[in-house]
């Protein structure tokens, strides 16, 4: 018996206390043990309690069993705790460094999701985000791409530029979708006036092209936005051609139109009423000119 102890038993009591994952693994499999008596003593003594019906029976066993699980996880918590201190620390370490690396990935996978959940556009949608103005040509949970329209503020033909915007703008800047009404938007177009005409009679002419351009279109235009603004609970905007006058940043005369169009053909819509615009006024400052140099009669 001396022998078996001497060269069996006592090398392995050795060999654990040295060990002290496997110490800690006898620890957790000995409370795993007891657990399981302690609720398998309760769940009798529950069961010999005539006062209990089979529902209250089967609450108390399920409040034992959750307690005693509960504890169990607390009593493995402490025991492991200073081993895989280090393990958890590295873990969160590593977890850090990814999120830090990985930050500017994880916002653009974030605006992807936003976008698709919130339907913000879709393919073929005028949109402008942070300054950049173009059509949707393709969009994914990173990265949007749009054909880019401008440059200039108020331009509203292609560059022939594909930007690629990080889905991250999405988060924290202003979407502005121009293609909400199914096709249709209104816009607006600006015209410096020169100080020598009379606004008045330039403004006529404006309105009367913004209703000649949109007649073919308007009532097909005022129904698809008449539908979508019931839908989503918002008031219907003025759909008829319309100017006003505003003043910019040098007090200068800006005449106004606003018209509903196709978002198609607003390329073609602004040059059409631009060209009008400025042959209009090249006459008008003629005519003032010639009115200038002509010798007044006495």
């Amino acid at each position: 018996m001396n022998d078996f102890y001497n060269t069996k038993l006592l090398p392995l009591i050795n060999y654990v206390e040295k060990n002290q994952h496997i110490m800690l693994l006898l620890l957790s499999i000995f409370f795993l043990l007891v657990a399981y008596i302690v609720k398998k003593i309760i769940f009798k003594t529950v069961d010999r309690d005539n006062s209990l019906d089979s529902n209250d029976k089967i609450v108390s066993k399920a409040g034992y069993a959750n307690t005693i699980n509960l504890s169990y996880l607390i009593i493995l918590a402490i025991i492991w705790f200073s081993s895989l201190q280090s393990a958890f620390v590295s873990l969160f370490a590593i977890a850090a460094a990814l999120a830090i690396a990985t930050k500017e990935l994880i916002m653009c996978f974030m605006g992807g999701v936003l976008i698709k959940i919130n339907h913000h556009f879709k393919i073929t949608d005028r949109i402008q985000v942070h300054g950049v103005r173009g059509f949707v040509i393709e969009k994914n949970l990173t990265t949007t791409k749009i054909l880019e329209i401008g440059p200039e503020k108020y331009s509203q033909q292609t560059t022939g530029k594909v930007i690629t915007i990080p889905n991250s703008l999405m988060l924290n800047k202003s979407v502005i979708n121009e293609s909400y009404f199914k096709g249709f938007s209104i816009k607006t177009f600006n015209f410096k006036m020169p100080k020598e005409l009379d606004f008045e009679e330039i403004e006529v002419e404006v309105l009367k092209w913004g209703k000649d351009i949109s007649e073919g279109y308007y009532q097909e235009a005022k129904t698809s936005i008449k539908e979508i603004c019931q839908r989503e609970g918002i008031v219907l905007p003025s759909m008829s051609p319309r100017t006003k006058i505003a003043l910019d940043e040098n007090n200068d005369c800006i005449l106004i139109l606003k018209i509903p169009v196709k978002n198609k053909v607003i390329a073609d819509i602004e040059q059409e009423i631009l060209r009008k615009y400025y042959r209009l006024i090249s006459s008008k400052l003629k005519e003032v000119k010639a009115q200038e140099q002509t010798p007044t009669v006495v």
